[in-house]
């Protein structure tokens, strides 16, 4: 089976300000120059998937990083780290 790329509205809406190397232009520009070199005819093109549970975060993070991203979408914070 070959390589899986997960493609979408959702995830091409998600990232940083305009300029910035995560910009949510990335997923279109990416998509251009894969089509133009071929790649999107040597993968699986998937379609996005839905919010991951808790037992699926808590597979790559801890519990307490989860509670914190949690309460950082609700008060607003923009910055896990010193930004």
């Amino acid at each position: 089976m070959p390589p899986g790329l997960t493609v979408g509205d959702v995830l091409g809406r998600y990232g940083c300000a305009s300029g910035h190397p995560l910009g949510i232009d990335r997923q279109a520009a990416f998509l251009a120059h894969a089509r133009a070199i071929g790649l999107d005819r040597r993968v699986t093109l998937l379609p996005e998937g839905g919010a991951a549970t808790d037992q699926e975060l808590a597979r790559f993070h801890t519990h307490d990083h989860i509670a914190r991203v949690r309460s950082a979408e609700r008060t607003g914070l923009k910055f896990l780290d010193a930004g």
